[in-house]
């Protein structure tokens, strides 16, 4: 018997569909980030009754991307801010909600 005609009768064909399942995510992810990702398939087989007992396991690693912003902080205060404190700042660009916290549009 061909491997992928086991495959497709392992577990009624659960297993088949885990790894195309786990496959597409990977793929998908690898596209969307463009880094490497990876699917394994892992049988371990042991001896029972006379017979084959087999173990399988599905891992896969999907690339994430991992947010990130650029922040200046503020020397006086030690706050992160998207203004560049050492820019000054035009008159009439302030910030309305910095200066009032409970304005309300």
């Amino acid at each position: 018997m061909q491997f992928s005609e086991w495959l497709g009768e392992f577990g009624s064909g659960a297993l088949d569909d885990e790894l195309t399942a786990a496959l597409m995510e990977v793929a998908s992810a690898v596209s969307l980030q463009g880094k490497a990702g990876s699917v394994t398939l892992k049988l371990k087989l042991g001896e029972k009754a006379g017979g084959v007992i087999v173990e399988a396991d599905v891992a896969s690693t999907a690339p994430r991307s991992k947010p990130t912003q650029f922040f200046y902080v503020d020397e006086m205060h030690g706050e992160l801010t998207r203004r560049d404190p050492k820019q000054p700042q035009l008159p009439g660009t302030e910030d309305p909600l910095k200066e009032n916290p409970t304005h309300v549009d």
